[in-house]
């Protein structure tokens, strides 16, 4: 079983920042508006740290996620991984860049975990990722008019979620 002992710092931090970057993917592949991007960040925020009220049968899933709580409840850590999100996105101005860093990310978690993790550790931790893809898709409708009408999930973010599942090595959810 893999602990954070078993990581150094650095991939720690990947790990722990995979659900926005993840997050970012999905986001970039639609069209929120305000509204929507805030949900959608909510939804984000929830679904990383779900494992710490209903512990997951995955101790690393546990664990990123006990460690991201921790994060948000601190007021130091916070603004530290603030800083670290915003290096990794500096330069990017256009969302086509993001959703490119958002897939990059988790390709190189996907990488770490097949040289850190058991492979039962590594599926549920891929699976708990695509699991959040899923429902920052699903968190605002897209489209229409003063909520009215939209798309819960557009094409897009579907497709961004098939290509996730592919560099996760993961089988993506059915279609809805």
């Amino acid at each position: 079983m893999a602990t954070k002992a078993d990581f150094t710092a650095e991939e720690w931090e990947s790990l722990t920042e995979a659900p926005m970057k993840i997050a970012y993917a999905i986001m970039a592949s639609g069209s929120p508006g305000p509204i929507q991007m805030a949900q959608e960040m909510w939804a984000v925020a929830q679904a990383a740290v779900e494992p710490t009220v209903n512990a997951s049968p995955n101790a690393l899933v546990n664990a990123v996620a006990a460690d991201i709580k921790a994060i948000s409840q601190d007021a130091e850590q916070r603004k530290a991984a603030k800083a670290g999100m915003q290096e990794d996105l500096q330069g990017i101005k256009e969302l086509g860049a993001l959703r490119a860093a958002g897939i990059a990310g988790a390709s190189a978690v996907a990488s770490l975990l097949a040289a850190k993790a058991s492979p039962e550790e590594a599926e549920g931790f891929k699976q708990w990722l695509l699991g959040i893809a899923q429902k920052v898709a699903e968190a605002a409708k897209e489209g229409g008019f003063l909520g009215f009408g939209g798309t819960q999930v557009t094409d897009e973010e579907k497709a961004t979620i098939a290509e996730l599942a592919g560099v996760l090595g993961v089988s993506a959810p059915a279609a809805s």
